[in-house]
């Protein structure tokens, strides 16, 4: 495996279709990206588009038009966009916490996370969208029309972790949950739409989520919760004077679908409990790049990129001041960068390296 790779930084300004033209010229730049993209088969597509274009209309204002755009510059059937397909109902492993302002020593919010999965299988673009009638964000995407995690002109903050084996259509997933959409779907639709955590959690209350998905939510009011989500059923856990999670549920509503857990979850939050018992209330961002930088388990990185959980990238969001600080790749080996909403119009190339660890057993176990 090679352990050169890289980022993109990719500007999106327009209306939803003139983005979508605009996504269609990135994917006729790859071929074998064209291929897979356009490749939903034809019997989903009579049995499923119209429920979930119904769901786009309702919760993903916008993201028709900006399919339609998508189609016609690769000159296909919006059906046969393959976002729908693993959309509507991956596996992420990851660590995020949110920081209230009165344990750091800004005075500020601070949102830290790490990323954990393998290239193969991501977008490996950080994007700027400016969406006309939609909030602002700045997030990393995920087949290109879906938002891992990122932040709004607004301040809002949304970072997802998977809690537990994570749901999806294929073989040896949680199956879905409910009807309903994938993680992707509703990161972006909550900073399209949504200006603070209040919101957002209104949004949830409402939107039909497919998956098990753990959130956390900040904003530049001081405000920050996490949310587990289990299909129907949510979960809601305010910042007093923080909140963090991995890969399991810890809500006495929820708990029960995390059995048994991960040894290395647990692991994980430990570590992220720990720095707030020893530094708050003076937590500053180098103890923050110092806990995502850090090799498991001295810390949240991980060089397991064969096996689906490797640190892909790490960021400190500041929604107070409406900037992240992030590293593409392993932050252990690679240079830290910080983008706000007045970053240059035009395609940045980041080269990173992802440098491959033995041990994956040890971890797991």
């Amino acid at each position: 495996m090679d352990s050169r790779y890289q980022y993109r930084y990719i500007p999106l300004t327009g209306t939803s279709y003139q983005i979508g033209q605009q996504q269609a010229a990135f994917v006729q730049t790859d071929p074998a990206l064209r291929t897979f993209f356009t490749s939903t088969p034809q019997e989903w597509i009579d049995s499923n588009y119209a429920e979930i274009a119904a769901l786009y209309l309702q919760f993903c204002p916008g993201l028709l038009e900006e399919v339609q755009g998508i189609a016609d510059g690769l000159s296909v059937a919006p059906g046969q966009i393959i976002y729908h397909l693993h959309t509507y109902l991956k596996p992420i492993h990851c660590s995020h916490f949110a920081l209230l302002p009165q344990i750091t020593r800004c005075g500020r919010t601070l949102v830290g996370r790490n990323y954990d999965f393998s290239p193969e299988t991501e977008d490996m673009r950080l994007c700027l969208t400016r969406l006309q009638g939609k909030y602002s964000h700045l997030a990393f995407s995920t087949l290109l029309l879906g938002r891992a995690d990122g932040m709004n002109d607004r301040g809002l903050v949304v970072t997802m972790s998977a809690g537990g084996i994570p749901v999806s259509n294929k073989p040896g997933m949680t199956p879905p949950l409910q009807k309903g959409l994938q993680f992707w779907a509703v990161v972006r639709s909550l900073l399209e739409n949504c200006s603070d955590v209040s919101e957002a959690l209104q949004w949830l209350r409402q939107i039909p989520c497919g998956g098990n998905p753990i959130l956390i939510l900040a904003d530049k009011k001081g405000q920050a919760a996490k949310v587990e989500v289990h299909g129907k059923e949510l979960a809601v856990e305010h910042a007093d004077p923080f909140v963090c999670a991995t890969n399991h549920y810890t809500s006495p509503e929820l708990a029960r679908y995390s059995q048994p857990v991960m040894s290395n979850s647990q692991v994980r939050r430990q570590l992220m409990l720990d720095l707030i018992a020893q530094r708050a209330p003076s937590i500053t961002h180098d103890d923050i790049r110092a806990l995502l930088a850090g090799r498991y388990p001295q810390g949240l990185c991980n060089h397991f990129y064969k096996e689906y959980f490797g640190t892909l990238y790490s960021f400190i969001a500041d929604p107070m001041n409406g900037s992240i600080e992030i590293c593409f790749g392993s932050p252990a080996v690679n240079e830290k960068h910080t983008f706000t909403f007045e970053q240059p119009a035009e395609v940045q190339v980041f080269p990173v390296e992802l440098p491959q660890a033995d041990g994956f057993a040890q971890f797991w176990g």
